[in-house]
């Protein structure tokens, strides 16, 4: 989805109109979860987001125009949503929970599963629940963290609907994950939307030179040749590659450049 979508779903969900209001909604979860999780965490998951949400990812923090990079900070679901609240200018706890899960639920729809749960692995137990629970019904996360019990006294509120999803079955030429076993989702996607998708996740990474690596896709089964310049960027390359939703396989051939 592009920016204008990504607001919108915002909008619908959150109650909140005018694009200001909906930017402004979004920057203020975006800067608390920033607070929350590891730099490498929440740039990889802001790498898979539309251009204007990945800049507001990295824009400095509300009535602090100089600073630039977001010190970790420790709290709880109440000092998050009250964070939000207090940015937004919104009545009470139960508004800025709206907030939050729309801006939760339109970011899952947009990244990989895999990214979706770094971000949880990194949460105190009542965010985390809070994120899994915003998770939109065709990604329901299936990390551990996602079974484990619930810390006692959190209350989630979930009887504002979500937005459907459209079921149909997949054209010809296209596969689903289901093929795959009890997977996050149902989707149709062609190998060159998957082959796409790779290139453009390994192309915004920080951990790989993506520059020699070529990308080949065949019924969901993903092959990686081409050259990088250490091991470390090699096991990268095919751990993004395995997070791109609908890979099946990844066949790795990247080989090591001589040092010059």
């Amino acid at each position: 989805m592009d920016a204008d979508e990504f607001f919108k779903r915002v909008s619908t969900r959150s109650g909140i109109h005018g694009r200001d209001q909906v930017i402004a909604a979004t920057a203020s979860v975006l800067q608390a979860l920033r607070a929350r999780i590891s730099h490498d965490t929440g740039d990889n998951m802001a790498a898979q987001l539309p251009n204007e949400i990945r800049e507001l990812w990295k824009s400095p923090p509300t009535g602090h125009p100089g600073v630039e990079e977001v010190e970790f900070e420790r709290m709880d679901l109440d000092e998050f949503l009250d964070r939000i609240r207090t940015t937004c200018g919104l009545a009470g706890r139960n508004e800025a929970a709206e907030v939050a899960r729309a801006v939760f639920t339109t970011i899952q729809e947009q990244i990989t599963p895999g990214a979706a749960d770094h971000v949880a692995s990194e949460l105190p137990e009542d965010i985390r629940e809070f994120w899994e629970e915003s998770a939109p019904p065709q990604r329901p996360i299936e990390s551990p963290a996602s079974r484990r019990p619930r810390a006692s006294g959190v209350q989630l509120r979930l009887d504002r609907p979500a937005l459907e999803p459209t079921r149909k079955g997949p054209p010809e030429g296209f596969y689903t994950s289901d093929e795959i076993g009890p997977s996050v989702a149902t989707v149709c996607r062609s190998d060159a939307q998957l082959r796409d998708e790779i290139l453009e996740l390994l192309q915004a990474s920080d951990e790989v030179d993506a520059s020699n690596i070529e990308v080949e896709v065949h019924a969901g089964k993903v092959t990686l040749r081409g050259t990088v310049t250490s091991p470390y960027q090699r096991e990268a390359a095919k751990r993004i590659a395995k997070e791109a939703l609908g890979t099946i396989e990844v066949i790795n051939y990247i080989r090591l450049r001589p040092s010059q």
